[in-house]
């Protein structure tokens, strides 16, 4: 027994001997047990106390050691103290502290993060903690942490404050925000102006800026002021790398390791510089000391892994860079190499799961998202691939690999044009790469030297058979010079040297199609297909050759049959909508395949842009204006977005939220008429007509013949008031667009609001002489009835019926105008016509349902869920079948779809005054007679608009 532990007893000994084991004199047994029982418990805690107190010595003693060892820079002694400690009390603050101090000083920042992690955890000094956690998740790959883990409000000490601060710099400067990183670390030297991380991070704003010069001025300058600075070292290292000096860089690295010998990250420094100059067998002997130094293992597993790559020792590359994966899963740099192992496999499928998460982490990463996009355009999703590097593509310092890459995937895009443009910047960008000046050649042809530039590609062509790009493109030049013939050779020559490349057969398709061979073109794509079924281009040149020759069964099982093997295909799920479409489906058997494209490509556009069309074509305001938030969540300054966004907004009844979108949108793209027009529209349905007519003025500066704009500068003089001049414009346009009958129908429409209706009948007429189409007529029966000649009104009907019996729209709108004069047998008849050349027709079938319900049909029910189902989110079919389930009894379902209907169309006053009804049948009072008062506000007149006063009176 140790001494003090037996002084401890024998200090506790006489209490022992004095616990009886009978009675006193006069107590009973249970007082006896009673007594015992205390003393045994006094004794318990008398010991434990002194235990503890020898304990709390033994550990006191033991950290102070640990601290002693620490200091004389004997780091084993001071781990096994320190660990020691951490044994008895695992909550000793103080310990775990240090013991992330010297793991974090000898560069194992995995150590120093856990560690580091669990003594703030503990309480321990957050000043202290949080500029040593901060470095160690930017040496770890993680620089969101920095910004989003360490809250610099916690810290109280302004050096540890200044400190951090300079990490956050850094975080921001490895997620690509320069400007944002410069301004941080700006602000901490006017502070702290002879902190030297914050010159070194000064060092690497510059370094971002391309400024090396400068950079290396700065980094001397630090490095006079504090010579042994590992980090400043370093960073003199990498620019002197960047400048060509390797010498420089080598012998700044040897002091940097000679300054911190048993740390790991200026070692990892040398090594990646003797990797980029080719040292392997150097590499190999620092990579074995690396292996021995604590927290060096994962890291020489990486360097491990790439020169197994570089050999070309893929699975001995994959299991080392697995071990990394294994211990940090979220290990960027692993993650990257482990990208270009799977890539290097023919794993496109592995890889684009490993690059995505270093996308993620890193999103300025121009590296990191090459590759992500070459996976992708491997996987055969070029859309994905595109979007994966237009950040790269968009900054002022693209590579030349990186526009190479875009080429590629217009090329599979079939963006021909955009391809060419991409080659030609690579080309310029890199002079001296043979497979890039083919865009050159492109240049030449562009400026009108159409010989000079073939005879560049044949040149390039003859000078390398592995110069595949450039016969591409000379393939490309002789289809856009309009001659397939010289073409065709150009292909063939190709097919000699790549015979086994899909694109190749791929182009003799297209070049087949334009001599319209479409036999020899389908043999051509199939074949490409053959070759390598998941090549996107060709299935989707099969796929429209079948629908221009009608086989649109034959399309579908080939898309079907490409999203078995590539179920997220943005394009072929969306080809696969659009035939859905065209056989006669409805919008829920269709926007389904919409919405997993959007699902399995959230980074693509042209997926989120296709459901909001389709939401929109299918009247959902409501989904449209979600799908079109979440666009602009994504492309914040995207264009396009924008204009969706604007029309869903007007969709949805938000006018006035329209038109601040499409400002934004003329902002972009002033000098666009498109963005003009779009900026009226929404002003004219806002009701503000000197705006949408300044817009108008503006758009058609710009594009004088614009038709639309034409048409809406009469619509918005003609609401104005202005009928005079609208009809005197409306005349102008009909001399220079007398083959349009739109002309005509808005010159009828002026006269018929005007009164004139046996003008605005002869104008009608005109537009039914030049286009034989359901709106004019339309108009002219409603013009020849509202003249006071009904029985013409009819005549001219079963005249245009007879001639037109499949007239689906002519039909509908007669059934409306007998179901204003209660002819419900009629409305039925022409309803049940309709319905059976349209089955999918929702608002045909929400009429039906209606005039049943008013009838006591019992299959009002039916035609209106099926309304529903095809129209989900249209305000009047919800109405429709809300008021059914209303009057059936079915009162909560009712109130879901008059509720739905109502958020769907909050200024329809029928459908508010049906949700209010329903509410107060709910007992739901309050928000019944907050909905009516919304519907009688004054100016909006409707047919039941006496029984909803009655009702609210009755509140």
């Amino acid at each position: 027994m140790r001494a003090d532990v037996r002084k401890a007893w024998l200090v506790t000994a006489p209490f022992a001997r004095r616990i009886p084991g009978g009675a006193r004199d006069g107590d009973d047994l249970a007082s006896c047990r009673r007594r015992e029982r205390h003393r045994c418990r006094a004794l318990a805690l008398i010991f434990a106390v002194l235990l503890a107190a020898c304990s709390g010595s033994s550990v006191d003693s033991r950290l102070a050691d640990g601290k002693r060892l620490f200091e004389n820079q004997d780091r084993k002694g001071a781990e096994i103290q320190f660990k020691s400690v951490l044994a008895e009390q695992p909550q000793n603050a103080e310990a775990r502290f240090l013991l992330g101090k010297l793991r974090f000083e000898a560069w194992d920042f995995a150590g120093a993060e856990s560690e580091l992690r669990r003594a703030w955890d503990a309480g321990y000094d957050a000043n202290q903690i949080a500029p040593l956690l901060a470095r160690s998740f930017l040496e770890l790959g993680q620089p969101e942490k920095v910004l989003s883990e360490i809250n610099p409000a916690t810290l109280t000490n302004p050096a540890a404050r200044a400190l951090l601060d300079t990490y956050r710099a850094r975080a921001q400067l490895a997620r690509g925000y320069v400007d944002e990183a410069k301004a941080m670390n700006d602000a901490v030297l006017r502070t702290h102006p002879d902190l030297a991380a914050a010159l070194v991070t000064q060092a690497q704003v510059r370094m971002h800026g391309q400024d090396m010069n400068t950079a290396a001025q700065f980094v001397d300058g630090v490095l006079a002021k504090y010579p042994r600075d590992v980090d400043a070292l370093i960073l003199r290292a990498r620019v002197a790398g960047i400048q060509g000096q390797y010498a420089i860089a080598q012998a700044r690295l040897g002091d940097a390791v000679a300054a911190a010998p048993a740390a790991v990250w200026p070692r990892l420094a040398l090594v990646a510089l003797l990797f980029a100059g080719e040292r392997y067998d150097e590499v190999r002997q620092q990579v074995a000391v690396l292996r021995e130094i604590p927290g060096g293992e994962l890291e020489a597993s990486l360097f491990e892994a790439q020169l197994a790559l570089q050999e070309k020792k893929y699975e001995e590359a994959r299991d080392a860079v697995a071990q990394v994966l294994k211990v940090m899963p979220n290990h960027v740099r692993a993650l990257l190499a482990a990208g270009k192992i799977e890539l290097a496999i023919g794993s496109p499928e592995l890889a684009e799961t490993h690059l995505a998460k270093v996308v993620d982490s890193s999103p300025k990463d121009p590296q990191a998202r090459r590759l992500l996009a070459d996976a992708r355009l491997r996987l055969g999703k070029p859309e994905a691939a595109i979007a994966a590097l237009e950040p790269v593509l968009q900054s002022e310092s693209a590579d030349p690999l990186s526009l190479a890459l875009a080429g590629q995937i217009e090329m599979q895009r079939g963006e021909y044009r955009r391809a060419r443009q991409f080659f030609k910047q690579a080309a310029e960008a890199d002079p001296h790469d043979g497979r890039l000046q083919a865009a050159l050649a492109e240049a030449q042809i562009r400026s009108g030297d159409v010989a000079a530039g073939i005879s560049s590609l044949r040149e390039l062509g003859a000078s390398n058979d592995t110069q595949y790009l450039s016969e591409v493109m000379l393939v490309l030049t002789y289809l856009e010079q309009g001659a397939p013939d010289e073409a065709l050779k150009a292909v063939e020559a190709l097919a000699v040297k790549q015979p086994r490349n899909p694109l190749t057969a791929n182009l003799r398709g297209i070049v087949l199609l334009r001599k319209r061979d479409n036999r020899g073109a389908r043999q051509a794509f199939e074949a490409a297909a053959a070759v390598d079924p998941l090549f996107v281009p060709a299935v989707m040149n099969l796929v429209n050759l079948d629908v221009s020759e009608g086989n649109t069964e034959d399309a579908r099982k080939r898309l079907e049959g490409l999203l078995v093997r590539q179920p997220g295909n943005a394009n072929a799920l969306l080809a696969l909508a659009e035939l859905k479409a065209r056989s006669g489906a409805g919008y829920p058997e269709v926007i389904p395949l919409v919405e997993k494209a959007v699902f399995e490509n959230p980074d693509v556009l042209l997926p989120r842009s296709a459901l909001i069309r389709w939401y929109l074509a299918a009247g959902d305001g409501a989904k449209a204006l979600e799908a079109a938030l979440a666009a602009k969540d994504r492309f914040p300054r995207n264009a396009e977005v924008l204009s969706q966004l604007g029309s869903a907004q007007l969709a949805s009844g938000d006018a006035q939220q329209a038109v601040l979108t499409f400002r934004d949108v003329v902002i972009m793209h002033e000098g666009v008429p498109a963005a003009h027009f779009q900026l009226a529209r929404a002003q004219y349905a806002a009701g503000d007509l000197p705006g949408a007519r300044r817009s108008l003025r503006r758009a058609l500066q710009l594009e004088p013949s614009n038709v639309e704009g034409l048409l809406a500068q009469i619509k918005v003089e003609a609401s104005a008031g202005n009928n005079a001049e609208a009809l005197d414009l409306v005349r102008t346009f009909q001399k220079t667009h007398a083959e349009l009958a739109v002309g005509y129908l808005v010159e009828g429409d002026i006269l018929f609001a005007d009164k004139r209706y046996a003008q605005a009948n002869a104008a009608y007429r005109k537009a039914l002489a030049v286009d034989d189409a359901a709106v004019a007529a339309i108009k002219v029966h409603q013009v020849t009835a509202a003249g006071g000649s009904p029985a013409e009104a009819a005549r001219f009907a079963s005249r245009w019926l007879a001639e037109h019996p499949k007239d689906g729209d002519f039909r509908s709108y007669l059934a409306e105008r007998m179901i204003a004069i209660r002819d419900y047998e009629g409305a039925k008849g022409e309803l049940a016509t309709v319905i059976a050349l349209q089955p999918d027709n929702a608002s045909a079938l929400n009429n039906l349902a209606w005039i049943c319900h008013e009838t006591g049909d019992a299959r009002a029910l039916e035609y209106a869920e099926k309304a529903v189902r095809l129209a989900p989110g249209n305000a009047n079919v919800l109405d429709t079948l809300g008021m059914i389930r209303l009057d059936r009894g079915e009162l909560p379902q009712a109130l879901e779809l008059l509720g739905k209907a109502a958020q769907l169309a909050p200024t329809a006053p029928t459908i508010g005054f049906h949700y209010a009804s329903a509410l107060v049948k709910a007992g739901r009072n309050g928000e019944a007679v907050r909905e009516l008062e919304q519907v009688l506000r004054p100016g909006k007149p409707f047919a039941e608009e006496q029984e909803a006063r009655r009702l609210l009176h009755s509140l």
